[in-house]
């Protein structure tokens, strides 16, 4: 049969053919451009370095985008003749002022600030940030536009002392509404600050009732940190023995309805948007005995990990832990250590709490351990210090398959092998030809 005209493989071929040279010219119209930004603006006396990158690098829809390190020091109009020069380069090679395919921010005297689409916006905007710059209150600045318009979305502003967060939370809006920009505001304290603050939102009546509140509190109790939003604060204290305290002053200050309130502490960490209120009732109720073995505490409302500091403390307080917790929904991980360094960690329903630990222990506990970690439907890993001998492999197969809820990631390690499967009720370390992986196998496979 023949081919109708134009539909044969030569003609597939140059269709082929034009398509792609139009990929390809279009994908490397970003690194043109930003290749002619670099030459324009990389050795210039004003320029410390450029960071730049492709952006919008989409067929047909090249661009550029990245920052430019200025020199600290230069004088005002050193700056704005640098910005609208960008402003002339994005012009020129969009066509259209309002592509934003040139997305380039500006980093100086410690502030951050986008080069928007025209000189206009530029020059009030830079207004704006000179002004910022040579105000005592403020220590530097981050500016960001989401689209390099004519428009800014947030400004971060570090003070030079959290006493200044008053006047900034009127003073700052009011200099941007001059232009005409309504941007979401956000309020650091310094570096070294006594308590660490922030403030961030449209900025009204409910910033400065905020800030009331956190300093009604740091007149009665060490605040290690301080952050709110307009409808939400988290407060973390140094003391976990304040937190009561502390809930009482901020209810005498803010509306519980209008706005709610997160209290962490020394000792208990939340996840965000947990509460902690099941936590705290099981920690009131451990013997002020154990409290010293404590490290931290970390839950989302629907778990909790307690670190402790030796596997002796961690099995000091499971039992109190189990009793409070009763038959509840409520898995704990017990765990010794931090970082590279954790030794020892145990997940358990609060009803398997107990046993699981005991059995853990047994492994835990011998001279030859280096570490343990244990989490039912996911993982087991058994560490050992030196090679182990049979028995070991046959006690530490044993424990653990008691610990096992099947179907878990099953790693032995030692100086001189490792071998890791899956748990099931017959297991078989078909890679591994090491002898001890056939004593390890061998036990587990005969525990019931």
């Amino acid at each position: 049969m023949q081919q109708p005209a134009g539909k044969g493989k030569l003609g597939f071929s140059v269709l082929g053919l034009f398509l792609l040279t139009l990929v390809l010219a279009g994908c490397v119209s970003g690194d043109a451009v930003l290749g002619s930004f670099e030459r324009e603006f990389a050795n210039d006396p004003a320029v410390v370095s450029v960071d730049l990158s492709s952006a919008d690098n989409m067929p047909f829809t090249g661009g550029v985008g990245g920052t430019v390190v200025l020199h600290d020091g230069l004088h005002d109009e050193q700056v704005r003749e640098f910005v609208h020069r960008i402003v002339d380069f994005r012009a020129q090679t969009n066509g259209d002022r309002n592509e934003a395919r040139v997305r380039i921010d500006l980093v100086m005297d410690g502030w951050k600030l986008p080069v928007l689409a025209t000189g206009d916006a530029n020059t009030a905007l830079l207004d704006v940030v000179f002004a910022l710059a040579r105000d005592p209150r403020v220590r530097s600045g981050t500016i960001i536009s989401s689209d390099f318009g004519s428009d800014i979305d947030h400004v971060s502003l570090v003070t030079a002392t959290t006493t200044d967060f008053p006047t900034l939370i009127t003073e700052a809006p009011a200099a941007f509404a001059e232009t005409g920009q309504n941007p979401l505001i956000t309020l650091h304290s310094p570096e070294g600050a006594e308590s660490a603050v922030e403030v961030s939102g449209v900025m009204r009546a409910w910033a400065q009732e905020a800030f009331g509140a956190f300093e009604a509190l740091q007149d009665q109790m060490p605040v290690t940190s301080f952050s709110a939003e307009e409808s939400e604060i988290t407060i973390t204290l140094a003391n976990e023995r304040d937190v009561d305290a502390a809930r009482m002053v901020v209810e005498h200050h803010l509306d519980p309805a209008q706005v709610e309130v997160f209290y962490q502490s020394d000792l208990v960490t939340l996840a965000p948007g947990a509460h902690g209120d099941r936590v705290r009732e099981a920690l009131a109720r451990i013997d002020a005995s154990l409290q010293p073995g404590l490290v931290a505490v970390w839950t989302d409302d629907r778990s909790m990990t307690v670190s402790a500091d030796t596997v002796t403390s961690a099995q000091r307080m499971t039992e109190p832990l189990a009793e409070v917790l009763g038959e509840a929904e409520f898995p704990v991980t017990i765990k010794v250590g931090g970082g590279g360094e954790e030794v020892f960690s145990l997940e358990a329903s609060p009803v398997d709490l107990v046993s699981h630990m005991l059995t853990a222990l047994s492994l835990a506990h011998r001279d030859n351990v280096a570490s343990l970690h244990v989490k039912p439907r996911f993982s087991l890993e058994l560490e050992f210090d030196s090679p182990p001998t049979d028995d070991e492999l046959s006690a530490s197969a044993a424990a653990l398959r008691a610990l096992s809820e099947f179907d878990e990631r099953l790693c032995i390690t030692s100086p001189t092998d490792s071998f890791c499967t899956r748990t099931a009720p017959r297991i078989d370390f078909e890679h591994s030809g090491a002898a001890s992986a056939r004593v390890f196998a061998d036990a587990w496979n005969a525990a019931t």
